[in-house]
């Protein structure tokens, strides 16, 4: 069984911010390489576990923890348990640059 779904939330194009909805079901999941954004990203783990590198440093991924990556870090993700057949959800937030500073002028 494969299922691979991505899903991209825009409400509003003057909303400084997207959600994308993660559902992949499959045996081997394949690694997100390296890259980076202007964008901070949060990501909310429903199911699955990963391990990612954000900035040369790793962390693990698993059921109901948030990760957060400030923009410009350079990150990737590596799905766990490859060759089982596994279920793996989350949500992630990209929220704009420019538009945090607005709110908090001091952050670099």
């Amino acid at each position: 069984m494969h299922e691979e779904k991505y899903e991209f939330v825009d409400y509003f194009r003057n909303v400084p911010f997207r959600i994308l909805n993660i559902s992949r079901t499959q045996e081997n999941v394949d690694p997100v390489m390296e890259h980076w954004h202007q964008e901070l990203e949060i990501i909310y783990t429903y199911t699955g576990n990963a391990h990612y590198y954000i900035d040369g440093k790793s962390c693990f991924s698993s059921p109901g923890k948030l990760l957060i990556i400030n923009s410009e870090s350079i990150h990737k993700v590596i799905p766990c348990d490859a060759g089982k057949l596994q279920k793996k959800e989350a949500v992630v937030l990209n929220v704009d640059y420019q538009f945090i500073k607005t709110l908090i002028p001091c952050m670099e």
